[in-house]
């Protein structure tokens, strides 16, 4: 009995055929025909677990890392505007990559019971971090100018979406090309993780030009915060009456 080489799939509104012909998304095996991509990463076996997608766990962890980062710095201007909001989108992000962590290197089985939910969720996680995006264009992006350069902020924008659509790109329509031409060793989705990282990096970048230093740290970082100058007095005056204030603090011990 001869093997039949399925036909390659087509795009058709309704139908993830073809993405899943390319890509393995995590609910490509409960959609249609269940459909696997033409090409995908080789797995490695740790501890007699077969793990998939080996070289984008490695990157899902760098991802997780920086998010850290990026979120321990955003904690530290505490009157920025919409710190709150752009926090919880680095949370949706993080917890996202997670359940992708385990979606896509097999700890659940595909055979499992669980599978299906542990998919549902990360679908779900997806599209509320694409939402929670969303919302925070109202508060911490804002539209009215308020002394930032705006070059600045349409060169992180635009990076940002250079770089979400290139990772598209490369999951959705070359991957195959892509796994093919380094021999299995990679595919779309660890360029596509990668790029990902980078563009919400720089959302993370444009929201940084957009709020000012806070109070609370600039005065732990300069020293001369609250020094004030008298704009009557020349430069030399001002230091020989800051020299005399030092010299009468000094003697009373």
């Amino acid at each position: 009995m001869s093997y039949i080489t399925p036909a390659p799939a087509t795009l058709s509104f309704g139908s993830f055929d073809y993405f899943c012909n390319q890509i393995g998304l995590s609910l490509c095996p409960l959609v249609g025909n269940g459909r696997e991509p033409s090409c995908y990463s080789r797995n490695i076996q740790i501890g007699g677990v077969l793990i998939f997608e080996p070289a984008t766990l490695v990157v899902h962890v760098v991802a997780l890392v920086m998010t850290s980062i990026m979120i321990s710095h955003i904690k530290f201007k505490y009157t920025a505007v919409g710190r709150k909001e752009i926090v919880m989108f680095f949370y949706m992000y993080a917890a996202t990559i997670v359940v992708e962590f385990i979606t896509i290197s097999g700890i659940i089985p595909l055979a499992s019971s669980v599978y299906p939910y542990a998919a549902a969720v990360h679908t779900s996680m997806i599209l509320a971090t694409f939402w929670t995006l969303f919302m925070n264009a109202f508060v911490p992006f804002q539209f009215i100018e308020d002394g930032t350069a705006l070059s600045l902020w349409v060169v992180d924008i635009s990076l940002a979406a250079v770089f979400f659509v290139l990772a598209q790109l490369l999951a959705f329509q070359f991957s195959s090309n892509l796994c093919e031409t380094v021999k299995h060793y990679l595919d779309g989705m660890f360029f596509s993780v990668i790029l990902n990282l980078l563009a919400v990096m720089m959302v993370y970048k444009f929201w940084d030009t957009i709020t000012k230093e806070d109070l609370e740290f600039a005065v732990g970082c300069k020293m001369n915060t609250w020094e004030i100058k008298d704009p009557l007095l020349s430069d030399s005056a001002m230091a020989s009456m800051t020299h005399r204030e030092d010299a009468g603090y000094g003697s009373r011990y």
